[in-house]
C-alpha cells in the first residue's frame, strides 16, 4: 500500500517537474535596418491573409515575412493614407483594413492598395485635433466605436456618418480640449463599454449614450 502511494505521488509530480523546466525563448528585433519605416510602433496586426501590419510614426508598414512595403501620405494623391503617423489598425468582419491616424480614418482597399479617407467633421467643434483618431472597436457588421482626441465616436461604415459623445465636464471635471483623449476601448458588461482616458477609467452606457 505504501509503495503504491509513493508511485502515485511520483506520477503526479512529473507534470510539475516538466512545467518547471526553463525554455529558451528567442526574440528577433526588427528595426529600420530591416526595412521598417520607423522604430516607434503603436499597433500591430496579423490580417486573415497572414500579412503583418505595423502602425508607426512614419507610415503604415506591411510585412510578408521577407520584406516591408510602406504606405505614407502623399499630398498630391487623394487615394493615399490621410496622414503618415499611424495610431491603430483593425480588420473588420469583411476582411477590410481600417487605419486611424492623427488626421483622419482610412479604409484600405487591398486589391488596389488605395485608401478612402473619412474625416469626423463637426460644425460645433472648432478644434485642430478633432480628427486625431485612436482605437477602433467593432459594433456589429456596420458600425465602429472609435476613440478620439475629443471623446468617443460611433461611426457608420456604410455612409460615413458619426455621432460624438463627450463626457459632461460638470459631472466628471473634464474640459473640452485636451482632456477627452481616449486611448483604449473594450466591451464590458451588456450594453457597456470600458474606456481608458487621460483622466482614468470610464464606463459608457451604450443604450443611454452616457458616461
Amino acid at each position: 500500500m505504501a509503495k503504491g502511494i509513493k508511485i502515485l505521488l511520483f506520477i503526479c509530480c512529473i507534470p510539475v517537474l516538466s512545467f518547471g523546466q526553463s525554455q529558451d525563448i528567442e526574440f528577433e528585433h526588427i528595426t529600420t535596418e530591416d526595412g521598417l519605416s520607423n522604430n516607434s510602433c503603436y499597433c500591430t496586426l496579423r490580417d486573415k491573409e497572414g500579412y503583418m501590419w505595423f502602425a508607426t510614426e512614419d507610415g503604415l508598414n506591411r510585412w510578408d515575412g521577407n520584406e516591408f512595403k510602406v504606405f505614407r501620405n502623399n499630398p498630391d494623391d487623394s487615394t493615399s493614407i490621410s496622414n503618415s503617423k499611424i495610431m491603430w489598425i483593425t480588420e473588420d468582419v469583411n476582411n477590410t483594413l481600417w487605419i486611424s491616424t492623427i488626421y483622419g480614418l482610412n479604409k484600405f482597399d487591398k486589391s488596389t492598395e488605395r485608401f478612402k479617407r473619412y474625416f469626423l467633421k463637426d460644425e460645433k467643434i472648432n478644434e485642430p485635433h478633432a480628427n486625431t483618431i485612436g482605437p477602433i472597436v467593432e459594433d456589429g457588421p456596420d458600425f465602429f466605436w472609435i476613440g478620439t482626441h475629443l471623446g468617443l465616436v460611433h461611426f457608420n461604415k456604410k455612409n460615413g456618418r458619426f455621432k460624438r459623445f463627450i463626457p459632461d465636464s460638470s459631472n466628471l471635471d473634464f474640459s473640452l480640449t485636451g482632456h477627452n483623449t481616449i486611448s483604449w476601448i473594450t466591451q464590458g458588461q451588456k450594453n457597456e463599454l470600458l474606456i481608458r482616458s487621460v483622466r482614468g477609467l470610464l464606463s459608457f452606457n451604450i443604450t443611454a449614450g452616457k458616461f
